[in-house]
Protein backbone atom coordinates (compact mmCIF):
# COMPACT_ATOMS: atom_id res chain seq x y z
CA UNK A 1 0.00 0.00 0.00
CA UNK A 2 1.50 3.57 -0.92
CA UNK A 3 2.38 5.74 1.98
CA UNK A 4 -0.22 8.38 0.10
CA UNK A 5 -2.92 5.91 0.58
CA UNK A 6 -1.77 5.16 3.91
CA UNK A 7 -2.05 8.70 4.83
CA UNK A 8 -5.26 9.22 3.54
CA UNK A 9 -6.66 6.15 5.42
CA UNK A 10 -4.93 7.35 8.92
CA UNK A 11 -6.76 11.37 7.82
CA UNK A 12 -10.11 10.41 6.92
CA UNK A 13 -11.19 7.04 8.13
CA UNK A 14 -8.73 6.94 11.71
CA UNK A 15 -7.48 3.67 10.18
CA UNK A 16 -3.62 2.65 10.76
CA UNK A 17 -3.03 0.18 8.13
CA UNK A 18 0.53 -1.46 10.19
CA UNK A 19 2.03 -1.66 13.81
CA UNK A 20 4.54 0.55 12.39
CA UNK A 21 1.95 3.58 11.71
CA UNK A 22 0.49 2.84 15.20
CA UNK A 23 3.13 2.70 17.06
CA UNK A 24 4.22 6.36 15.66
CA UNK A 25 1.14 7.97 16.61
CA UNK A 26 1.00 5.87 20.18
CA UNK A 27 4.63 7.63 20.66
CA UNK A 28 3.65 10.93 20.62
CA UNK A 29 1.39 10.16 24.28
CA UNK A 30 2.52 12.72 26.90
CA UNK A 31 1.83 9.68 29.19
CA UNK A 32 0.25 12.83 31.54
CA UNK A 33 -0.14 11.69 34.92
CA UNK A 34 -3.76 12.91 35.70
CA UNK A 35 -4.45 11.24 32.38
CA UNK A 36 -7.50 14.17 31.31
CA UNK A 37 -8.23 11.91 28.44
CA UNK A 38 -8.89 9.18 30.58
CA UNK A 39 -11.51 11.23 32.94
CA UNK A 40 -13.03 12.54 29.87
CA UNK A 41 -13.94 9.14 28.35
CA UNK A 42 -17.49 8.45 29.60
CA UNK A 43 -16.82 4.55 30.42
CA UNK A 44 -12.96 5.86 31.80
CA UNK A 45 -10.85 3.66 29.00
CA UNK A 46 -7.11 3.72 30.51
CA UNK A 47 -5.99 5.54 27.50
CA UNK A 48 -1.88 6.13 28.20
CA UNK A 49 -2.58 2.12 29.17
CA UNK A 50 -3.18 1.75 26.19
CA UNK A 51 -1.18 3.29 23.87
CA UNK A 52 1.93 2.03 26.20
CA UNK A 53 0.61 -1.71 25.65
CA UNK A 54 0.15 -0.74 21.37
CA UNK A 55 3.76 0.84 21.73
CA UNK A 56 5.52 -2.16 22.84
CA UNK A 57 3.43 -4.20 20.31
CA UNK A 58 1.10 -6.20 22.96
CA UNK A 59 -2.11 -5.70 21.04
CA UNK A 60 -3.79 -8.21 22.86
CA UNK A 61 -3.76 -6.25 26.13
CA UNK A 62 -4.36 -2.60 24.63
CA UNK A 63 -7.75 -4.21 23.32
CA UNK A 64 -8.37 -5.87 26.47
CA UNK A 65 -7.90 -2.61 28.28
CA UNK A 66 -10.31 -0.73 25.82
CA UNK A 67 -13.27 -3.79 25.89
CA UNK A 68 -12.83 -4.36 29.90
CA UNK A 69 -14.08 -0.73 30.24
CA UNK A 70 -15.89 -0.26 26.80
CA UNK A 71 -18.67 -3.05 25.86
CA UNK A 72 -19.36 -1.53 22.62
CA UNK A 73 -15.47 -1.75 21.93
CA UNK A 74 -15.84 -2.44 18.10
CA UNK A 75 -18.64 0.26 17.38
CA UNK A 76 -17.15 3.18 19.50
CA UNK A 77 -13.69 2.70 17.74
CA UNK A 78 -15.22 3.69 14.68
CA UNK A 79 -17.79 6.53 15.34
CA UNK A 80 -17.27 7.68 18.79
CA UNK A 81 -16.85 11.36 18.88
CA UNK A 82 -13.02 12.07 20.17
CA UNK A 83 -13.18 15.64 19.04
CA UNK A 84 -15.84 16.35 21.66
CA UNK A 85 -14.52 13.65 24.27
CA UNK A 86 -11.01 12.52 24.65
CA UNK A 87 -9.02 14.15 22.06
CA UNK A 88 -10.40 17.77 23.20
CA UNK A 89 -8.40 17.74 26.52
CA UNK A 90 -5.71 16.03 25.10
CA UNK A 91 -2.45 17.59 26.08
CA UNK A 92 -0.27 17.02 23.21
CA UNK A 93 -2.42 19.69 21.46
CA UNK A 94 -0.10 22.26 23.38
CA UNK A 95 2.96 21.08 21.00
CA UNK A 96 1.40 20.27 18.19
CA UNK A 97 -1.69 18.45 17.32
CA UNK A 98 -3.71 15.74 19.64
CA UNK A 99 -3.33 12.05 19.24
CA UNK A 100 -5.83 9.64 17.51
CA UNK A 101 -7.36 8.24 20.06
CA UNK A 102 -10.16 6.42 18.27
CA UNK A 103 -7.95 5.59 15.63
CA UNK A 104 -5.32 3.20 18.23
CA UNK A 105 -8.27 2.20 19.98
CA UNK A 106 -10.05 0.93 16.61
CA UNK A 107 -6.51 -0.59 15.43
CA UNK A 108 -6.50 -2.54 18.83
CA UNK A 109 -9.60 -3.79 18.72
CA UNK A 110 -9.67 -4.71 15.45
CA UNK A 111 -6.34 -6.98 15.64
CA UNK A 112 -7.80 -8.54 18.47
CA UNK A 113 -11.07 -9.22 16.18
CA UNK A 114 -9.09 -10.87 13.09
CA UNK A 115 -5.98 -12.85 15.44
CA UNK A 116 -7.74 -13.79 18.45
CA UNK A 117 -9.62 -16.86 19.27
CA UNK A 118 -13.32 -16.37 20.58
CA UNK A 119 -14.49 -17.17 24.25
CA UNK A 120 -16.46 -19.43 25.46
CA UNK A 121 -19.93 -18.59 26.55
CA UNK A 122 -20.17 -18.39 30.60
CA UNK A 123 -22.62 -20.47 31.91
CA UNK A 124 -25.87 -19.13 32.13
CA UNK A 125 -27.49 -19.67 36.06
CA UNK A 126 -30.68 -20.59 36.93
CA UNK A 127 -30.99 -18.52 40.33
CA UNK A 128 -31.06 -14.76 38.74
CA UNK A 129 -32.75 -13.20 35.55
CA UNK A 130 -33.03 -9.90 34.11
CA UNK A 131 -35.20 -8.95 31.36
CA UNK A 132 -33.47 -6.48 29.12
CA UNK A 133 -36.29 -4.72 26.64
CA UNK A 134 -34.19 -3.20 23.97
CA UNK A 135 -30.09 -4.79 22.26
CA UNK A 136 -28.60 -1.35 21.69
CA UNK A 137 -25.59 0.31 23.35
CA UNK A 138 -27.41 0.48 26.88
CA UNK A 139 -28.72 -3.00 26.26
CA UNK A 140 -25.59 -4.46 25.55
CA UNK A 141 -24.09 -2.97 28.31
CA UNK A 142 -26.06 -3.84 30.89
CA UNK A 143 -25.93 -7.83 29.35
CA UNK A 144 -21.89 -7.61 29.59
CA UNK A 145 -21.89 -5.98 32.93
CA UNK A 146 -25.03 -8.38 34.25
CA UNK A 147 -22.86 -11.62 32.82
CA UNK A 148 -19.85 -10.37 34.17
CA UNK A 149 -21.50 -10.42 37.86
CA UNK A 150 -22.66 -14.35 36.68
CA UNK A 151 -26.20 -13.41 36.70
CA UNK A 152 -27.98 -14.10 33.21
CA UNK A 153 -30.14 -11.69 31.06
CA UNK A 154 -32.68 -12.07 27.96
CA UNK A 155 -32.47 -9.32 25.38
CA UNK A 156 -35.72 -8.40 23.16
CA UNK A 157 -35.53 -6.66 20.36
CA UNK A 158 -38.60 -5.66 18.13
CA UNK A 159 -36.11 -5.48 15.11
CA UNK A 160 -35.01 -8.22 12.83
CA UNK A 161 -31.33 -7.72 14.01
CA UNK A 162 -29.70 -7.03 17.41
CA UNK A 163 -27.69 -4.22 17.74
CA UNK A 164 -29.82 -0.69 18.16
CA UNK A 165 -29.45 2.44 16.10
CA UNK A 166 -25.34 1.45 15.20
CA UNK A 167 -26.85 -1.45 13.70
CA UNK A 168 -29.64 -0.24 11.22
CA UNK A 169 -29.04 3.63 11.38
CA UNK A 170 -25.88 4.76 11.21
CA UNK A 171 -24.64 5.45 7.44
CA UNK A 172 -22.25 2.34 6.13
CA UNK A 173 -19.56 4.87 5.14
CA UNK A 174 -19.53 6.13 9.03
CA UNK A 175 -19.85 2.83 10.07
CA UNK A 176 -19.95 -0.48 8.29
CA UNK A 177 -22.32 -3.25 8.98
CA UNK A 178 -19.80 -5.74 10.07
CA UNK A 179 -18.46 -3.27 13.49
CA UNK A 180 -21.56 -3.25 15.60
CA UNK A 181 -22.46 -6.63 14.36
CA UNK A 182 -18.84 -7.55 16.14
CA UNK A 183 -20.42 -6.10 19.32
CA UNK A 184 -23.17 -7.79 19.55
CA UNK A 185 -21.54 -11.16 18.89
CA UNK A 186 -19.24 -10.70 21.86
CA UNK A 187 -22.90 -11.10 23.81
CA UNK A 188 -22.23 -15.26 23.23
CA UNK A 189 -19.15 -14.91 25.63
CA UNK A 190 -21.54 -13.84 28.30
CA UNK A 191 -24.83 -15.86 29.90
CA UNK A 192 -26.96 -13.89 27.42
CA UNK A 193 -30.34 -14.63 25.26
CA UNK A 194 -31.25 -12.67 22.24
CA UNK A 195 -34.69 -12.90 20.72
CA UNK A 196 -35.32 -10.80 17.88
CA UNK A 197 -38.52 -9.56 16.24
CA UNK A 198 -40.12 -9.57 19.37
CA UNK A 199 -41.82 -5.75 20.91
CA UNK A 200 -42.88 -5.32 24.21
CA UNK A 201 -45.70 -3.43 24.49
CA UNK A 202 -46.25 -4.13 28.31
CA UNK A 203 -43.87 -4.06 31.31
CA UNK A 204 -45.81 -5.85 33.85
CA UNK A 205 -45.80 -9.49 32.60
CA UNK A 206 -41.73 -9.15 32.21
CA UNK A 207 -41.78 -7.70 35.72
CA UNK A 208 -43.51 -11.00 37.03
CA UNK A 209 -41.00 -13.38 35.59
CA UNK A 210 -37.86 -11.86 36.29
CA UNK A 211 -35.78 -10.14 38.94
CA UNK A 212 -35.09 -6.84 36.98
CA UNK A 213 -36.52 -5.51 33.84
CA UNK A 214 -33.55 -2.62 32.25
CA UNK A 215 -35.57 -0.72 29.78
CA UNK A 216 -33.18 0.50 26.74
CA UNK A 217 -35.81 1.08 23.35
CA UNK A 218 -34.12 4.31 22.93
CA UNK A 219 -35.99 7.58 21.34
CA UNK A 220 -37.13 5.73 18.48
CA UNK A 221 -40.58 8.18 18.01
CA UNK A 222 -40.66 10.31 15.29
CA UNK A 223 -41.47 14.13 16.36
CA UNK A 224 -43.96 15.36 14.34
CA UNK A 225 -44.08 18.86 12.53
CA UNK A 226 -47.16 20.95 10.77
CA UNK A 227 -46.56 20.89 7.55
CA UNK A 228 -49.43 20.42 4.81
CA UNK A 229 -49.10 17.79 2.43
CA UNK A 230 -47.00 15.47 4.68
CA UNK A 231 -48.83 12.45 4.48
CA UNK A 232 -48.24 10.58 1.33
CA UNK A 233 -45.72 8.80 -0.70
CA UNK A 234 -42.15 10.61 -1.01
CA UNK A 235 -42.41 11.50 2.91
CA UNK A 236 -40.06 9.53 5.39
CA UNK A 237 -39.00 10.32 8.87
CA UNK A 238 -35.23 10.31 9.71
CA UNK A 239 -35.15 7.21 11.01
CA UNK A 240 -37.82 5.50 8.82
CA UNK A 241 -35.55 6.76 6.15
CA UNK A 242 -32.07 5.54 7.45
CA UNK A 243 -33.47 1.86 8.61
CA UNK A 244 -35.03 1.16 5.14
CA UNK A 245 -31.60 2.51 3.37
CA UNK A 246 -29.91 0.28 5.28
CA UNK A 247 -31.68 -3.01 5.73
CA UNK A 248 -33.03 -2.99 2.08
CA UNK A 249 -31.12 -1.13 0.39
CA UNK A 250 -32.13 -2.49 -2.99
CA UNK A 251 -35.91 -1.64 -2.02
CA UNK A 252 -34.67 2.31 -1.56
CA UNK A 253 -35.76 4.40 -4.77
CA UNK A 254 -34.60 7.75 -4.25
CA UNK A 255 -36.19 10.85 -6.50
CA UNK A 256 -34.50 14.59 -6.31
CA UNK A 257 -34.48 16.80 -5.16
CA UNK A 258 -34.44 15.31 -1.89
CA UNK A 259 -35.25 17.73 0.77
CA UNK A 260 -34.21 17.06 4.49
CA UNK A 261 -36.03 18.94 7.54
CA UNK A 262 -34.08 19.13 10.71
CA UNK A 263 -30.36 20.10 11.82
CA UNK A 264 -29.17 17.17 13.74
CA UNK A 265 -26.78 14.05 13.06
CA UNK A 266 -29.97 12.34 11.96
CA UNK A 267 -30.45 14.82 9.48
CA UNK A 268 -26.79 14.82 8.04
CA UNK A 269 -27.11 10.59 8.48
CA UNK A 270 -30.35 10.94 6.04
CA UNK A 271 -27.97 13.62 3.51
CA UNK A 272 -25.15 11.48 3.30
CA UNK A 273 -27.28 8.11 2.72
CA UNK A 274 -29.46 10.11 0.34
CA UNK A 275 -25.96 10.52 -1.92
CA UNK A 276 -24.54 6.74 -1.14
CA UNK A 277 -28.11 5.77 -3.01
CA UNK A 278 -27.43 7.98 -6.23
CA UNK A 279 -29.88 11.08 -5.38
CA UNK A 280 -28.86 14.80 -6.99
CA UNK A 281 -29.59 18.37 -5.49
CA UNK A 282 -29.83 17.16 -1.75
CA UNK A 283 -30.12 19.90 0.66
CA UNK A 284 -30.75 20.18 4.57
CA UNK A 285 -33.90 23.03 5.49
CA UNK A 286 -32.53 23.84 9.29
CA UNK A 287 -34.76 26.49 10.45
CA UNK A 288 -32.37 28.34 12.79
CA UNK A 289 -28.61 29.33 11.74
CA UNK A 290 -25.66 27.89 11.29
CA UNK A 291 -24.24 28.67 14.55
CA UNK A 292 -27.26 26.47 15.97
CA UNK A 293 -27.02 23.70 14.37
CA UNK A 294 -26.54 21.11 16.62
CA UNK A 295 -24.84 18.68 14.03
CA UNK A 296 -21.37 17.31 15.22
CA UNK A 297 -18.88 19.66 12.90
CA UNK A 298 -17.32 16.53 11.60
CA UNK A 299 -20.23 15.23 9.96
CA UNK A 300 -21.34 18.96 8.57
CA UNK A 301 -17.99 19.03 7.17
CA UNK A 302 -17.91 15.74 5.74
CA UNK A 303 -21.67 16.48 4.25
CA UNK A 304 -20.50 19.85 2.59
CA UNK A 305 -17.77 17.27 0.92
CA UNK A 306 -20.14 15.09 -0.52
CA UNK A 307 -22.07 18.14 -1.91
CA UNK A 308 -24.79 18.14 0.44
CA UNK A 309 -26.85 22.61 0.51
CA UNK A 310 -27.05 23.37 3.57
CA UNK A 311 -30.11 25.90 3.67
CA UNK A 312 -30.41 27.90 7.01
CA UNK A 313 -33.55 29.96 8.07
CA UNK A 314 -36.39 28.56 6.39
CA UNK A 315 -39.33 26.86 8.30
CA UNK A 316 -41.29 24.55 5.95
CA UNK A 317 -45.05 25.04 5.47
CA UNK A 318 -46.43 22.69 3.05
CA UNK A 319 -45.86 19.92 0.34
CA UNK A 320 -46.88 20.40 -3.16
CA UNK A 321 -47.92 17.35 -5.37
CA UNK A 322 -49.03 16.27 -8.66
CA UNK A 323 -50.93 13.13 -7.95
CA UNK A 324 -48.41 10.83 -5.78
CA UNK A 325 -45.37 12.92 -7.02
CA UNK A 326 -43.70 15.46 -4.73
CA UNK A 327 -42.70 18.51 -7.27
CA UNK A 328 -42.28 21.28 -4.15
CA UNK A 329 -41.77 22.35 -0.67
CA UNK A 330 -42.87 25.45 0.43
CA UNK A 331 -40.94 27.45 2.99
CA UNK A 332 -40.94 30.67 5.32
CA UNK A 333 -38.02 32.47 6.09
CA UNK A 334 -37.00 33.02 9.86
CA UNK A 335 -35.21 35.27 11.80
CA UNK A 336 -33.89 35.03 15.35
CA UNK A 337 -35.05 36.17 18.94
CA UNK A 338 -34.49 35.44 21.71
CA UNK A 339 -32.46 32.05 23.22
CA UNK A 340 -35.18 29.31 24.83
CA UNK A 341 -34.42 26.87 27.85
CA UNK A 342 -31.42 24.98 25.58
CA UNK A 343 -29.69 28.46 24.99
CA UNK A 344 -30.38 28.22 21.08
CA UNK A 345 -32.38 31.45 19.78
CA UNK A 346 -36.14 30.84 18.97
CA UNK A 347 -37.00 31.14 15.21
CA UNK A 348 -39.47 33.55 14.33
CA UNK A 349 -41.26 33.25 10.70
CA UNK A 350 -41.42 36.34 8.08
CA UNK A 351 -44.99 36.22 7.00
CA UNK A 352 -43.92 38.32 4.09
CA UNK A 353 -40.75 36.07 2.88
CA UNK A 354 -42.22 32.55 1.10
CA UNK A 355 -40.14 30.71 -1.16
CA UNK A 356 -40.56 27.76 -3.09
CA UNK A 357 -38.18 24.61 -3.69
CA UNK A 358 -37.93 22.11 -6.35
CA UNK A 359 -38.58 18.35 -4.51
CA UNK A 360 -39.12 14.99 -5.36
CA UNK A 361 -38.69 13.79 -2.04
CA UNK A 362 -39.13 14.43 1.63
CA UNK A 363 -37.40 13.17 4.93
CA UNK A 364 -38.54 14.80 8.21
CA UNK A 365 -35.62 14.56 10.93
CA UNK A 366 -37.10 17.07 12.92
CA UNK A 367 -36.26 14.92 16.81
CA UNK A 368 -36.63 11.65 18.12
CA UNK A 369 -38.85 11.19 21.76
CA UNK A 370 -39.21 7.65 23.51
CA UNK A 371 -41.62 5.22 23.32
CA UNK A 372 -44.11 4.99 25.95
CA UNK A 373 -45.52 1.12 27.30
CA UNK A 374 -49.33 0.16 27.46
CA UNK A 375 -48.91 -0.72 30.68
CA UNK A 376 -46.73 2.61 31.55
CA UNK A 377 -46.40 3.45 34.70
CA UNK A 378 -43.08 4.64 34.52
CA UNK A 379 -42.25 8.26 35.38
CA UNK A 380 -41.43 10.45 32.95
CA UNK A 381 -40.19 14.11 32.42
CA UNK A 382 -41.54 16.86 29.97
CA UNK A 383 -39.84 15.54 26.93
CA UNK A 384 -40.63 11.90 27.75
CA UNK A 385 -37.48 10.55 29.35
CA UNK A 386 -38.13 7.52 32.09
CA UNK A 387 -37.29 9.50 35.15
CA UNK A 388 -33.88 7.56 36.43
CA UNK A 389 -31.54 8.21 39.62
CA UNK A 390 -28.06 8.29 39.26
CA UNK A 391 -27.74 4.83 39.43
CA UNK A 392 -30.10 4.10 36.51
CA UNK A 393 -33.20 3.15 38.89
CA UNK A 394 -36.69 4.21 37.99
CA UNK A 395 -39.53 4.83 41.19
CA UNK A 396 -40.87 1.46 39.96
CA UNK A 397 -39.93 -1.48 41.70
CA UNK A 398 -37.35 -3.97 40.19
CA UNK A 399 -37.60 -1.70 36.98
CA UNK A 400 -33.93 0.14 35.48
CA UNK A 401 -33.49 2.51 32.55
CA UNK A 402 -30.78 3.88 30.37
CA UNK A 403 -29.41 5.19 26.78
CA UNK A 404 -31.52 7.71 25.00
CA UNK A 405 -35.33 6.15 26.65
CA UNK A 406 -33.93 8.10 29.73
CA UNK A 407 -31.83 10.89 28.63
CA UNK A 408 -28.57 8.73 29.34
CA UNK A 409 -27.42 8.29 25.67
CA UNK A 410 -26.49 11.00 23.18
CA UNK A 411 -23.52 9.04 21.82
CA UNK A 412 -23.19 5.63 21.89
CA UNK A 413 -19.99 5.66 24.54
CA UNK A 414 -22.69 7.26 26.76
CA UNK A 415 -25.43 5.03 26.33
CA UNK A 416 -23.29 2.00 26.68
CA UNK A 417 -21.73 3.92 30.42
CA UNK A 418 -25.64 3.93 31.30
CA UNK A 419 -26.16 0.24 30.80
CA UNK A 420 -22.83 -0.59 32.94
CA UNK A 421 -24.10 1.46 35.50
CA UNK A 422 -27.92 -0.34 35.35
CA UNK A 423 -25.65 -3.92 36.03
CA UNK A 424 -24.17 -2.67 38.87
CA UNK A 425 -27.28 -1.46 40.35
CA UNK A 426 -29.30 -4.44 39.65
CA UNK A 427 -26.23 -7.03 40.44
CA UNK A 428 -26.17 -4.94 44.26
CA UNK A 429 -30.24 -5.03 44.38
CA UNK A 430 -31.47 -8.40 43.41
CA UNK A 431 -29.01 -9.97 45.98
CA UNK A 432 -29.65 -8.44 48.96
Amino acid sequence: MSTILQQQLITEWGLFTNLEAARREAARCLQCNDAPCQQKCPVGIPVPSVHRAILSGNLRHAAELVRTANPMAHTCGACCPQESLCQSVCVRTTIDHPLDIRGLHRFATDWEWENEPRHPRLPKTKKRRVAIIGSGPAGIGCAIGLGRKAISSDIYEREPEAGGIPAWAIPGDRLPTDIPRRDVLVLNEYPVEIQTRQEIRALQELRKRYDAVFVSVGALEEAEVEITGQDGPGVFGGLEFLRQAKLYPDKMVVRGPVRIIGGGNVAVDCALVASSLGANRISIIYRRSRAELPAWNREVDNAFRKGVDFLFQLQPLAIDREGDLIYRLICRRTTLGLPGEDGRREPIQLPSETISLEAGMVIIAAGQYPQSFEDDMLERDERGNIVVDESCRTRLAKTYAGGDVAARGSTVVEAARSGLIAAHSIAKDIRR
